[in-house]
């Protein structure tokens, strides 16, 4: 009975906070999330004054919890009247996470700014020039 006692008020003594941004090694914002909307919607789809269109069909934010890196792939399309394009914008970098707020930094070949987002409940939500994007773990 004296050891269980010893080792409850061990882990008592050990314990830390269960939540996001704690010291509880099972709760980490580290996984896949995939992209479920951009400025509410997906696919995005935006066209400029020559009638080109953008759009954007899908995404990812990878983080690793243990490096604090991530990588961002989004998939977009350019279509005018002649041509249509399609490819694959990445970043990467690292983070820091400070309760439920996120900073992405940039690598500095791909320009070393930093995008701030939001986690928590499974999703992370960023700011990236005027569009809002938010990705969900899934």
């Amino acid at each position: 009975m004296r050891r269980f006692s010893i080792a409850v008020l061990f882990a008592a003594a050990c314990g830390g906070s269960s939540g996001p941004g704690g010291t509880d090694p099972l709760v980490t914002e580290g996984g896949i999330y995939h992209l479920a909307s951009v400025n509410g919607a997906l696919p995005y789809v935006v066209s400029d004054v020559s009638g080109t269109k953008h759009s954007i069909t899908s995404g990812a934010i990878i983080l690793d919890a243990v490096r604090h890196e991530f990588v961002e792939t989004l998939t977009d399309a350019y279509e005018n009247a002649t041509q249509t394009s399609v490819g694959t914008t990445t970043l990467s970098g690292s983070y820091t996470r400070d309760g439920t707020t996120l900073i992405l930094r940039l690598t500095a070949a791909q320009s070393g700014g930093t995008i701030p987002a939001q986690v928590g409940d499974g999703t992370i939500t960023s700011k990236e020039g005027d569009r809002t994007l938010v990705f969900v773990r899934r």
